[in-house]
């Protein structure tokens, strides 16, 4: 007995040598790592005489996995690989019993992987390639044979280097063909599912109803199947959240604000000067990740690059790979400079509608409604930042004012304007990324702000935020948000009440105001 278990010894024994080699030629990856624990679990079943089953090696390692290294819990490819595994494992059974035939098994494969793969996906990328569920067709037969042909060409290498690159050859030409099939694809028009990232509560009811399925087993049926899937993606493509949400951006040292509601969007300068690239870097990944795949309005106070290349960026590339820009407003000048004909220019040339507006012009849309209150019909000003653009945004009870660059003696002749009628604001985007000359007691005591955002860089040369107008500002009671300490700040309305978010952990509640206690 002892002489014939010698063989099935020394064969598990090569193969975990094989399996130590190759996890730590990979670097020790979550997905090689898996596959190494799990690869395990087959060699300890084999030599205790147990059967092997993956779902429950699955859970193994990933526990065993987090254990070890927590921070893999966040980790999009700790999530895609054992996603993609537990949906092989968990979902192609029920899709394969329900649906027949040999070419859509592949079919099917890829649509569990993609299934049980897709919240982790969305988080990290806020979007979703449609036809990679037709290109595993192709990727998901080929994968055999391409580890297959890269195994013998590394072993045939360590002999013969020549026999080793003869074999390469075909595996490269696979490699290849993967990526003229991704090239293709990404550029079909429609490919691409920007959903933004949802919610736990959201990724929670999804998995529910995948477990519900899967749980179901032989009681399943097809109609039941494809209604629970398109139950679980309108969970995960539709945001829970209602109401007014405001996210200032953090481009550095550079303005960005974006409002959202009821389907709306307007996007409130766009720039950076501290980014190389704040538009490809910043702006279009925000925006993805707020699910924006159109901007209604997208507003430049001024001409500063800091508040407009990030859009300038925007405009001039392709329309596939950004959101659809509706309108371009523009401050009403009366001796426009070079930038901005030239923005306007680039609007029209992409086919974006531009228009301006000046003091008592509104524009309205879902449930938005922005007054411009500077600058004046036919106003002449000295310099770019006295002619910014300033926008009152209503909604129900809630209120912002977006000021651009105004500071000093322009936001001193802009307070004394202001109509009191307006009343208080719950928001306020610090004007000048909060500098010495801006923020001023006349018009923070006519607007008395509960929350008050300053966009700036850290370190910058500037010196912003002032300490003086941090002073102003929390005297006159407001919760000062800085996007250099704090990361982007979202604000939320509904019901009365605002939630300020800093990235993604909750910065509390703001107390209403009286005013709005009275509404």
């Amino acid at each position: 007995a002892p002489a014939a278990s010698t063989p099935a010894r020394a064969r598990r024994i090569s193969a975990a040598g094989v399996l130590a080699s190759y996890t730590a030629m990979s670097g020790a990856s979550p997905s090689a790592c898996r596959a190494a624990l799990m690869f395990s679990g087959v060699l300890l079943a084999e030599a205790l005489g147990r059967s092997y089953e993956r779902l429950t090696m699955l859970s193994v390692s990933a526990l065993l996995s987090a254990l070890i290294r927590p921070e893999l819990l966040t980790q999009s490819a700790f999530l895609l690989s054992y996603g993609a595994v537990l949906g092989l494992t968990a979902f192609l059974p029920v899709l394969s019993r329900l649906f027949t035939g040999r070419i859509l098994q592949g079919f099917l494969a890829g649509v569990s992987v993609s299934v049980f793969t897709l919240p982790a996906l969305l988080c990290s990328f806020s979007s979703f390639p449609l036809c990679s569920l037709f290109l595993n067709l192709l990727v998901i037969p080929l994968m055999g044979a391409l580890m297959a042909l890269g195994l013998l060409s590394l072993a045939a290498g360590a002999f013969c280097p020549a026999a080793g690159r003869l074999l390469f050859y075909p595996a490269h030409g696979i490699l290849l063909a993967f990526q003229g099939a991704c090239r293709i694809t990404a550029a079909v028009p429609g490919n691409e599912w920007v959903v933004g990232e949802p919610s736990w509560v959201q990724i929670a009811l999804y998995y529910v109803l995948l477990l519900f399925l899967c749980l179901m087993g032989r009681y399943a049926t097809k109609p039941c199947a494809l209604l629970t899937l398109a139950g679980a993606l309108c969970i995960l493509s539709r945001p829970f959240y209602t109401g007014v949400t405001i996210t200032a951006f953090d481009v550095g040292q550079g303005d960005a604000c974006l409002i959202q509601s009821e389907g709306t969007a307007a996007l409130i300068d766009g720039g950076s000067s501290s980014e190389r690239r704040p538009g490809q870097e910043i702006l279009l990944p925000a925006l993805r990740a707020q699910g924006v795949r159109r901007l209604d309005y997208v507003f430049l106070t001024h001409t500063d690059a800091d508040h407009i290349n990030g859009v300038e960026e925007l405009l001039t590339m392709d329309p596939r790979r950004r959101p659809a820009i509706k309108t371009l407003v523009l401050p009403s000048l009366t001796e426009p400079d070079d930038v901005y004909l030239r923005l306007a220019r680039r609007a029209k040339e992409a086919g974006i509608r531009v228009c301006v507006m000046k003091r008592g012009d509104t524009l309205t849309a879902g449930g938005l409604s922005f007054l411009c209150l500077h600058p004046e019909a036919g106003g002449a000003y000295e310099d770019k930042n006295a002619a910014s653009l300033v926008l009152y945004l209503q909604s129900g009870g809630f209120s912002a004012l977006f000021t651009g660059d105004l500071d000093g003696e322009a936001e001193e002749a802009f307070a004394e304007s202001y109509p009191p009628a307006l009343g208080k604001a719950v928001f306020l985007k610090a004007g000048h990324h909060g500098s010495k000359a801006s923020c001023g007691e006349a018009l923070l005591s006519r607007l008395a702000p509960e929350i008050a955002v300053i966009s700036c860089a850290e370190k910058n040369s500037y010196g912003h935020p002032a300490k003086e107008t941090l002073s102003r500002l929390e005297r006159a009671g407001s919760r000062v948000y800085v996007t250099k300490d704090t990361g982007a700040v979202r604000v939320r309305w509904r019901r009365k009440r605002a939630r300020v978010f800093c990235c993604l952990r909750e910065a509390g509640e703001s107390p209403l105001t009286k005013l709005l206690e009275s509404d």
